[in-house]
């Protein structure tokens, strides 16, 4: 999320961009014919004072967020929320226990995910890459469990198979990603313009309009306080 002075900063440079379009060896060259001051926040009163009443008279145009505007919107509060709704993982697998215990593994993995199998209570899994097939899945998990269990457990193809009638299971599933909206805030912010002259106030007041309509901001709700 956007912070305050990341949109104050973005606000100060459109309109710059807009008023000072040029800048050939350091020199800058006012669209509008004026010079103007472009700030966050408020200037201090002596520096304001002195440009508006000198003979050249440089005027002020401010940006900073208006008190006591902020309005929280966000939609769902704090509830976590699947990001891609789409469940197929392209494996699946078969548990069988009847005369013996063993789990069968099927497919082609379309996305990146999880596999393995639980032998007397603990887990052991594998990644799963897009791309995958069965039979590397079912070799990756016999890899990870030949340690504790060699001689016990014996693979075929895409088959795990427990041969002293030791229980297994299988489990697979692709990543799944959440997210949580915090929070989404509507904050106003002020264009402030500060001129001597009713005549300059518009002029500025016009190119300031029109850097903002002209720099993508979806909703420009801009409030002008004009001195």
């Amino acid at each position: 999320m956007a912070t305050t002075s990341e949109i104050e900063n973005i606000i100060c440079k459109e309109i710059y961009d807009y008023i000072y379009p040029d800048n050939s060896n350091g020199i800058l060259s006012s669209s509008i014919n004026q010079d103007v001051k472009i700030s966050r926040g408020w200037p201090q009163e002596a520096e304001i004072s002195r440009d508006l009443m000198s003979s050249s008279e440089i005027s002020w145009i401010v940006v900073n967020q208006q008190y006591g505007q902020t309005k929280n919107k966000t939609r769902y509060g704090r509830k976590w929320k699947l990001l891609d709704e789409e469940n197929s993982f392209g494996i699946t697998l078969d548990n069988f226990i009847d005369s013996a215990y063993y789990v069968q593994f099927n497919g082609l993995s379309i996305h990146d995910g999880l596999a393995g199998i639980v032998i007397d209570k603990s887990a052991y899994p594998v990644s799963v890459k897009s791309g995958q097939n069965s039979q590397t899945i079912a070799k990756n998990i016999y890899q990870t469990i030949q340690e504790n269990y060699s001689g016990k457990i014996s693979l075929d193809g895409s088959t795990i198979i427990s041969k002293t009638e030791l229980p297994i299971k299988g489990f697979c599933g692709k990543n799944t990603t959440m997210y949580q909206e915090i929070s989404r805030l509507e904050e106003t912010f002020c264009t402030s313009i500060f001129s001597s002259s009713i005549i300059n106030r518009d002029n500025i007041e016009n190119a300031v309009m029109a850097s903002l309509l002209s720099g993508g901001f979806e909703k420009p709700l801009i409030d002008f306080s004009c001195a």
